[in-house]
């Protein structure tokens, strides 16, 4: 079965956005340390289920 046949549905609103943590990065000696903000993707989907087909 080819799954090129059926439409693409878009599950996740992506990219989620990045965000620059200075203070804990100076506490834990890593100055540009970032965190990715799954906690944005709506219905409750963090974290690693939906990846982007590309």
């Amino acid at each position: 079965m080819l799954f090129s046949r059926f439409p693409r549905v878009q599950l996740a609103t992506l990219p989620t956005p990045l965000q620059h943590l200075p203070r804990y990065g100076e506490l834990t000696n890593h100055p540009q340390l970032y965190i990715k903000r799954d906690d944005f993707m709506a219905l409750g989907m963090g974290g690693n289920k939906l990846r982007s087909s590309g």
